[in-house]
């Protein structure tokens, strides 16, 4: 999980799906893996990784958990936002 999750940071998409491809059934694991190949171009990926995701946690959405991660470095937030808000992943919670 850490070695996908770090060469995501990095940019490095491709390595990025490499190592989240061996890593257990976390909702990390399908976040990052949905933002990295939404930033390579592959949607129908990116969809099923955001639809794992969604049914490991269904009210997921990536503010609360980039707040909860305390991800503040400004390129990090921005590539897992974008990669993110590409795959399908819910950005906020839903309004009450």
């Amino acid at each position: 999980m850490g070695a996908g999750i770090s060469r995501f940071n990095l940019g490095r998409y491709e390595e990025a799906v490499t190592a989240l491809s061996e890593a257990p059934e976390f909702i990390e694991r399908h976040l990052y893996t949905a933002a990295a190949q939404a930033h390579l171009g592959n949607q129908d990926a990116a969809a099923d990784a955001t639809e794992r995701l969604l049914r490991l946690k269904a009210d997921f959405n990536l503010a609360t958990y980039v707040m909860a991660r305390a991800i503040h470095l400004p390129e990090v937030r921005t590539r897992l936002w974008s990669g993110a808000e590409r795959a399908g992943v819910p950005l906020r919670p839903p309004a009450n």
